[in-house]
């Protein structure tokens, strides 16, 4: 089983593989992708940023964090346009997808929400022996991913939900 994990943003989106052989996985890949801040820029190539990567890895299922009303109205808009591409672009593929919170990962995987930056960096470098810059939107992106999985295995994950 291959799993994407997205966190996508208005300059820079990001990313995570993650697979599994049975029940126990492993973080193959992850990094981010600028974006350019004009918004039609910004969307093509953040689809075709997303293509590259599903034509790449042969993903089953692909995680997208939840877009949140952090900053502003403008920004949680521009979220969620991502977030549509994501999902548009993984239903012309038949790939499961599902919208998963930060909190929500973070529960799931660290096993308690409200986990901050250090506790999720604490848990990935003890049980997957991986260094992230915790600057990099890719930190999430693992956790995303992560969530899905154990999600998947726990049978809770609710496919094509936002």
């Amino acid at each position: 089983m291959i799993i994407v994990g997205l966190d996508p943003s208005t300059t820079q989106t990001g990313y995570a593989v993650v697979g599994a052989n049975g029940r126990e996985p492993s973080v193959l890949e992850f990094g981010q992708w600028k974006l350019p801040t004009k918004k039609g820029s910004r969307l093509l190539q953040y689809e075709s940023r997303f293509l590259e990567l599903l034509d790449r890895v042969k993903a089953d299922y692909v995680a997208i964090e939840r877009p949140f009303l952090y900053k502003s109205v403008r920004a949680l808009t521009a979220l969620s346009e991502l977030g549509a591409v994501s999902v548009l672009v993984s239903e012309k593929r038949g790939i499961k997808w599902s919208f998963i919170s930060p909190r929500e990962a973070r529960a799931v995987v660290v096993g308690w929400g409200g986990a901050g930056k250090k506790d999720v960096k604490r848990f990935l470098e003890k049980n997957f022996k991986i260094e992230i810059d915790w600057s990099l939107d890719a930190a999430d992106a693992v956790i995303i991913a992560l969530a899905c999985f154990y999600q998947v295995h726990g049978g809770k994950l609710v496919v094509g939900a936002t």
